[in-house]
């Protein structure tokens, strides 16, 4: 099941953290190419085969998920990120994962 992030998401989050100008979608990048992008990126699909392996261990706990995304970041050169930064993907992951997670 992909998620789909909308402009009022972003834009309902980026308030709640306190982030102003966000842009949500490029204004360069038309939204067919911009699709074609995602399709191409995730294609692979290891982002949903991840949310069915963390799915099977049960729910998260804000720790446990605290401790994927600091580890993931590091994967990808970020070695320390800042406390909002991980409480909001935290949070992101529990409810991904959640999704996931047998009724």
């Amino acid at each position: 099941m992909a998620m789909e992030v909308t402009t009022a998401a972003i834009r309902h989050f980026s308030t709640q953290m306190g982030i102003a100008n966000v842009r949500s979608r490029s204004e360069h990048l038309p939204p067919q190419k911009l699709q074609q992008l995602e399709r191409a990126t995730f294609k692979d699909h290891r982002w949903e085969n991840a949310l069915r392996c963390l799915a099977l261990m049960g729910p998260l706990s804000p720790e446990l998920a605290t401790d994927i995304i600091v580890q993931g970041a590091k994967c990808f050169g970020m070695w320390q990120l800042e406390d909002h930064e991980i409480t909001g993907l935290v949070f992101q992951l529990i409810n991904a994962v959640s999704a996931h997670l047998p009724a």
